[in-house]
This record gives structure tokens, sequence and C-alpha cells, in this order.
């Protein structure tokens, strides 16, 4: 009789092999000629390094790395002579583990100038990032993604508002998980001046000129019983605004008083100037040297004036 066909391996055939990939050796001890086959689906992550040298040969499969989530699958035939198959081998890969990880920090604050912040991104997901629609106007993001570990880079504008503003970034995973970042950003500090908040006219009138350094949008409000003797002019140079208040002359009457308010455009209150007439009358005082004293020119006086006795007009 002549020698009984031999083919035998080593294990049950099945391997397993991590999602990083490696080599599957498999030992076997045959007297028979025998090929190779991989099922064509599989050829392109499973190669055979074919090591036979002698009759008791190892058979050494090359596994690439699965990039994938998904447990992948190969059956790899060993056929004789006659394409019967000899032995049937299965390696069975894993997926990779899934990895999302946006570091500790979530919360991130700008001063009003802005700026921009980038976010590492180490994932083998797929993820969206939802930025609110109000916020889109300040916040916007610069979608970098070229390899697994991202960068997401958020660009802050200029806050030139009064207001600080802050918003919710979501980002969803492919595996049901989101995950939120903060941004708050600090509002414009106000400036807001005037170079005098007060001005005299005597009964012939005149006009004044007020320098306005402001940063934001102002309205100027006079006093309805004001407005029939006092107006403005405004003009505007880069940050400063000049406004020239006029006042007409008058012919007789008591001192007139206005109340000049600026505020912003939501009514708050930036600043309040006062602007007086003199009267065409003149206050007369009894004073120990018996001259007439300005109501406006008491500095030295050595008096407190505590009210008119009697008007005399001239």
């Amino acid at each position: 009789a002549g020698e009984q066909p031999t083919f035998t391996i080593n294990g049950n055939g099945e391997y397993s092999v991590v999602a990083k990939g490696g080599n599957v050796s498999v030992k076997l001890e045959t007297n028979l000629a025998y090929d190779v086959e991989i099922q064509e689906s599989a050829k392109s992550w499973i190669t055979l390094s074919n090591t036979r040298a002698v009759r008791a040969e190892t058979l050494t499969f090359v596994v690439a790395a699965n990039q994938t989530l998904e447990e992948r699958k190969a059956n790899i035939n060993i056929l004789g002579e006659d394409k019967n198959v000899l032995k049937t081998i299965v390696i069975v890969q894993q997926g990779e583990a899934e990895t999302f990880d946006l570091g500790q920090k979530t919360s991130f604050s700008f001063d009003e100038k802005g700026g921009e912040v980038k976010i590492k991104v180490s994932t083998n997901l797929e993820y969206t990032v939802d930025i609110p629609t109000d916020a889109q106007a300040w916040l916007s993001l610069a979608d970098t993604r070229a390899v697994r570990t991202e960068t997401l880079v958020f660009t802050i504008l200029p806050n030139n508002t009064l207001f600080e503003r802050e918003t919710l970034v979501t980002i969803s995973v492919s595996n049901g998980k989101q995950y939120t970042l903060k941004f708050t950003q600090k509002a414009m500090p106000l400036i807001f001046t005037i170079d005098k908040d007060f001005a005299l006219f005597d009964k012939n009138g005149g006009s004044v000129e007020v320098v306005v350094t402001s940063n934001v949008e102002y309205d100027v409000l006079i006093d309805d019983a004001a407005k029939a003797w006092l107006s403005y002019v405004k003009t505007s140079e880069d940050e400063t605004d000049k406004l020239l208040f006029s006042v007409p002359a008058m012919s007789e009457g008591s001192i007139r008083i206005a109340e000049v308010e600026f505020v912003d455009m939501t009514g708050n209150n930036l600043a309040k100037m006062n602007i007086e007439q003199n009267s065409s009358y003149m206050v007369a005082y009894t004073t120990n040297d018996g001259k007439p004293v300005d109501i406006y020119k008491t500095e030295g006086f050595g008096a407190t004036y505590l009210g008119n006795k009697q008007w005399l007009q001239v």
C-alpha cells in the first residue's frame, strides 16, 4: 500500500486578531500538494506570506489594521491538487473600540476682542457640530478634519455690543452620545464722556460746543419746556461727536434752565448736562456794603444765598 494522505493543522482552524492587525501563523503537516485560497472580499486585508520550505510548513497570514468599528471575518480554504477543500481556516478580526475624546476643557471665555480656540478631537466615529442659529453671527467653525485625530477651530468675532454673550455648541456623535461646549464672550467696555456738563448764557444767548467721546449709539434728550429756546447741531469726527448747542437772545423774562440727557438706544442714562440762561432782570441783594451781588459769583462773598427779596427790572 502507498503512504496514507496526511493533512493536519494546529488548533481548530479559527483565529482571532485584534483591530490593529498582525500575523496569524498556521502550522500544518502534510504529504499532499495544496493551494491556499483567500476569499475575494478579504484579499484587501489578508495576505499570505508563504514560508513553505519543508513538509512541516507554516502559513503566515498578514492581517492589516481594521480601521472600522465593525468586526470582519474571512474563510481561507486550503485546496488539494484536485481542488477539493482539505481544510478551511477562519480568521476573525475585531473592529476598533469606539473612541471620542474632546479633552477635559469644555468651557471657553473670551474678551470683547474675540479670538480663536482649537479643540483636538480624537475619534473613530462620525460626528456633527451644531452651533445655535443666534450665535452663528459671531461664532463659526473652520472644519479642518483631515485625519482621525482632528482639530476643531472655532473663530469668535469681536463683541461690539455692551452685552455679554454666551452659547452652547453641541457635538453629536454617531454612537448616540452628545457633548456640549460652552462659549462666553465679555461685552465691550462702555465709553461715554462729555467735555462739559454745564453751560451758562447771558440774556444775549449764544452757542457752546460739547465734545462727546463714545463707542455706543446715543440720543440727546431735551426736556419739552426747553425745546422752544434750546437747539443743537451734531457733527461727527471719527470716535468723537461735536454738539453745538444754541440759545437765542432773551428780551425779557426770568432765568431759564434746561436739562439735557444723553441716553443709549435702550433708554439708559449715560450723562447729563445743565444749560442756563440769565434773565433780563438783575437780582439785587442787601449786603453790608450796599453792593448788588451776582448770584453766580458768590465765591468769596462770605454769605449764603437764602432767596430773592425783590426783582428790579433793568
